[in-house]
């Protein structure tokens, strides 16, 4: 009885100590909060961070409209946490197919000319990212 009782203590000396110093992890978890330049006229950022920001004004997102009988067309717009906005356009189906691709956590990154126009648009859906709140 006394190697039975001895045995339990130290099962549940080792438990306790496994309990208290096991850290958990849940996978890599990047922010990635919006920022926009209009110097080089890019924007960029999570969907999941914006959302996620301690602020109200953080925003990114693209879109495409289907007009019936009219041609397509679209735009992307971020706003950073100091309020500057950046938008750009684009008409056609150029970057439909790379749209249909977009996450609710993807990270977008968008470039425009002078005009306003997208001159590139890039989305990453990748598990790192900050998700949106649940």
């Amino acid at each position: 009885m006394k190697d039975f009782k001895s045995t339990t203590h130290l099962v549940l000396a080792c438990a306790l100590v496994l309990a208290t110093s096991v850290t958990v992890e849940a996978g890599q978890r990047t922010d990635a909060f919006v920022v926009v330049s209009t110097t080089s006229r890019v924007a960029s950022g999570s969907m999941g961070s914006a959302r996620q920001s301690s602020g109200t004004v953080q925003s990114i997102g693209c879109s495409v409209v289907y007009p019936p009988n009219l041609p397509q067309w679209g735009s992307c717009v971020a706003t950073n946490s100091a309020g500057t906005s950046a938008t750009c356009a684009f008409s056609g189906n150029e970057y439909w197919h790379l749209l249909s691709t977009l996450g609710d956590d993807a990270y977008i990154t968008f470039k425009w000319d002078a005009s306003g126009n997208c001159t590139s648009l890039e989305i990453r859906n990748y598990s790192y990212y900050m998700p949106k709140p649940s």
